[in-house]
């Protein structure tokens, strides 16, 4: 009796896996409404109740910052020096008027946000100026982000030149319940009073 030899069957090799996106990264708003979202309320608070910017920062936080000259240049961190520090520069009632918003995301899901833009003092006086921060989201089961870094500069005056129109101007009137309801969730966790673990990102009073 002959034997017959079945050859087994062909098989393709199975196509490569492609990685799913990580549920954070597939569900996260894109950086630039994190950082316009960001600035909307930084600048107004700023502007309206410079005794509250604490709130945007943790006590890990560090802010920078300086003058023209490249030797003026002062950093503090702590919640209770950045406070002093942001008292002691006088900005209360200074109205922004940005030229641009940059952002990107970076490292463990935080945004890089670069603001140029110039400050309308309560005298008249305008200053240009470009800020950097970087957003570190906060810690569950709170949602949001919190200035971790903060770089602030005020650029030299040339004259002739003439600035580049605004794309966003801090409003006048203080923010109304509804202009609150309608900022993103995720960058607005609920305000708290100065303590080492404040939350930092905070809607406009």
């Amino acid at each position: 009796m002959s034997s017959t030899v079945v050859a087994p069957p062909s098989v393709a090799p199975p196509a490569p896996a492609t990685p799913a996106p990580p549920a954070s990264s597939a569900s996260r708003p894109p950086a630039h409404v994190v950082g316009n979202s960001f600035v909307n309320q930084y600048y107004t608070v700023l502007q309206h109740n410079t005794k509250l910017m604490h709130r945007f920062y943790q006590d890990r936080s560090v802010l920078t910052h300086g003058g023209p000259e490249s030797n003026k240049v002062e950093t503090v961190t702590s919640l209770k020096d950045i406070h002093n520090k942001v008292i002691q520069l006088g900005l209360d009632g200074a109205r922004a008027e940005i030229s641009s918003v940059d952002s990107q995301y970076s490292h463990e899901g935080g945004v890089i946000v670069q603001v140029v833009g110039g400050l309308t003092m309560k005298d008249g006086t305008k200053r240009k100026f470009v800020q950097t921060f970087f957003l570190a989201e906060m810690v569950a089961p709170t949602k949001g982000y919190y200035v971790h870094n903060d770089i602030f500069r005020y650029l030299p005056t040339s004259e002739g030149v003439v600035p580049a129109a605004p794309v966003y101007a801090a409003p006048s009137p203080a923010p109304t319940p509804a202009a609150e309801a309608a900022a993103p969730a995720a960058v607005v966790p609920p305000p708290r009073a100065m303590s080492s673990d404040a939350a930092a990102v905070v809607p406009p009073p």
